[in-house]
């Protein structure tokens, strides 16, 4: 499986299984990945701090795994499957496992050859993947295809029609919380000249300096305060401050994330 899969399969696995509560307040949750071989291809570092039970099968042998009916929290359909499955009959015959909050996850190549000594791999398009599951009642979340060649993957997102219907429209939280109380002054036995920084040069014209010269394609900025410092940045700009004071509206190529 190529490198871009597994980036595929992270991002769909940390916006719609991690953050979700029914699933991850579970003591342990029962993933079942199809067609992605344990010994190469393991997604477990990406349930970092979950109790997680993993089962690993082909299409063809999936009855020895004796999964009972809803007891798979997350279905991980990905490489490798062969042309000469259909992507609806497998999910047909898998979804009677997932759980009735469970996640479909399914990723496949949208183009590019057959690796050499490979059976011709199945290939789905955007739209195919986005209708995929309303035969098997199961809903689409999301779906969108990865720029990287030469497969250029295709993932779709799916879940089981539960009972509560909000969790259908679970949208993820991705910010991240500061991890402690933000400090927004020097305490006051610090002297003055030490929190001005004072130098030779101001740190303004400094920086005004280094844009000139550099002429940066991106400029990123760890403590944003006022955003003085960030509006001298001509190019793409990311600040990141966990209580940024903004005196002013931001360009339309610059943007603050309030994390620390």
């Amino acid at each position: 499986m190529h490198i871009s899969s597994f980036d595929n399969l992270r991002i769909a696995l940390k916006k719609h299984v991690m953050p979700d509560p029914r699933l991850s307040e579970k003591s342990v949750l029962q993933v079942l990945q199809v067609g992605v071989q344990r010994e190469v291809d393991s997604l477990e570092s990406t349930f970092n701090g979950l109790g997680v039970q993993f089962h690993y099968g082909s299409v063809d042998a999936l009855s020895e795994l004796s999964l009972s009916a809803e007891s798979v929290d997350v279905l991980v359909i990905a490489r490798p499957l062969s042309a000469s499955y259909r992507l609806p009959e497998v999910l047909t015959c898998l979804v009677e496992v997932l759980s009735s909050n469970g996640v479909v996850i399914v990723s496949a190549p949208s183009g590019g050859p057959a690796l050499e000594g490979q059976v011709e791999p199945l290939r789905v398009q955007a739209n195919a993947m986005g209708v995929l599951g309303s035969g098997c009642s199961l809903n689409s979340v999301e779906c969108w295809t990865s720029p990287f060649g030469p497969s250029f993957e295709v993932v779709g997102v799916f879940r089981k029609q539960a009972e509560t219907p909000t969790l259908l429209g679970f949208q993820p939280d991705l910010s991240i919380l500061p991890a402690a109380e933000v400090q927004n002054s020097f305490p006051p036995d610090v002297p003055a000249e030490v929190e001005r920084g004072a130098g030779t040069q101001d740190c303004y014209d400094f920086l005004a300096h280094i844009h000139r010269e550099l002429k940066p394609r991106f400029y990123a900025e760890i403590g944003v305060e006022y955003g003085q410092s960030l509006a001298l940045a001509e190019c793409p700009a990311l600040g990141i401050d966990p209580a940024p004071q903004l005196r002013g509206p931001l360009a339309d190529f610059h943007s603050v994330t309030r994390t620390t």
